[in-house]
């Protein structure tokens, strides 16, 4: 995990320490969420790792610099049921809602910091858990967790589709290929201003678009998977796909702009696989691929390196995974790895 103080240029790097408890639980940093009293979590543990299955775990950062770690135990049926974390989300209700790979929707307590397990039970497939898992997939896991402008609560998985729980009738659907989302997966999603949910799913070229209120499900093909999402301050829609660069459609969603790796072009993206999308000035947008990041200048219709200072050389900026400003103005960067 980094820590980015842009004015004064200067990194801070947390890692796992071994046999120290309040160090970060990994270094395998999947996501972060701030919560609206200003907490930051960190999600943590690489779904697929087949050495280290417990690795992982979920993170509080405290004011100290140290955190409290969350992981799962098999003694107490209050702790979470899977270390690998990948999603994270407060509701319009304050409940916090935690994801992990396996059977693992959980709300949580966060001044006792225990779990509840919402887990799935077959003869009342219409109450609160994620979607089944698909059998023969060790690593199903629950990718995104986010609400809708009717207070629903959305659940996406990587194998298994997509639940959407009413929070009034206390039900659950089901979404695939018969009801009108067509795929097997969802990767994430995001709510724009207007109130309508994106989502992308994992191997699909196409962008799914869903009025909440009515529950109808439309999609745009992307030409390639997306996989990040971006609303600017005019509110335009900005795509990142895994292979075709990065899109900007208008409000209408008429596709604007196109922008990909151009190799006799120094200051073109880096990569055409696009891993995620900050905003943190008006005009201003990092765009992070597989090799790095650019900084996209909206007004100047220009893309530039990314200004690393004196300190911040040695910084590896190909493995961001997630970057987040938090509300006293400082950047987090998550990464896979320690170096």
């Amino acid at each position: 995990l980094e820590l980015l103080d842009e004015k004064l240029g200067k990194f801070v790097h947390y890692l796992n320490e071994p046999g120290n408890p309040k160090s970060l639980s990994s270094n395998l940093v999947w996501r972060l969420y701030e919560d609206r009293h200003g907490v930051m979590w960190i999600a943590t543990g690489f779904p697929w790792d087949k050495k280290d299955p417990d690795d992982g775990g979920l993170n509080r950062f405290n004011e100290d610099g140290s955190f409290t770690r969350y992981m799962h135990d098999s003694k107490n049926p209050h702790s979470l049921i899977n270390n690998k974390v990948a999603a994270m989300y407060e509701d319009s209700r304050g409940v916090f809602w935690v994801g992990t790979s396996g059977d693992g929707l959980h709300t949580m307590d966060r001044k006792t910091g225990l779990f509840e397990r919402h887990l799935y039970n077959p003869k009342t497939p219409d109450q609160l858990s994620r979607p089944p898992l698909k059998q023969g997939e060790d690593y199903d896991k629950i990718t995104f967790i986010t609400g809708d402008t009717t207070g629903a609560i959305w659940i996406g998985t990587l194998y298994s589709g997509i639940n959407r729980y009413d929070t009034v009738t206390k039900k659950i659907t089901h979404f695939e290929g018969s009801n009108g989302f067509p795929d097997s997966s969802g990767w994430n999603a995001f709510t724009s201003r207007d109130g309508e949910l994106w989502i992308c799913a994992e191997t699909s070229n196409l962008l799914y678009r869903v009025n909440p209120f009515y529950k109808t499900i439309r999609n745009i093909s992307t030409g390639d998977d997306a996989r990040k999402f971006l609303e600017d301050k005019q509110g335009n829609l900005w795509v990142g796909t895994r292979g075709s660069g990065l899109f900007k459609y208008d409000q209408q969603l008429n596709l604007i702009q196109q922008l990909k790796h151009n190799p006799s072009d120094s200051l073109s993206l880096l990569d055409n696989t696009v891993g995620t999308l900050f905003q943190n000035q008006e005009n201003t947008i990092w765009v992070e691929t597989d090799k790095g990041l650019r900084v996209l200048d909206e007004a100047a219709q220009k893309i530039y390196r990314f200004n690393k200072k004196e300190n911040l050389k040695t910084f590896d900026d190909s493995v961001a995974t997630d970057i987040y400003q938090d509300k006293q103005g400082i950047i987090w960067f998550a990464r896979w790895g320690k170096d």
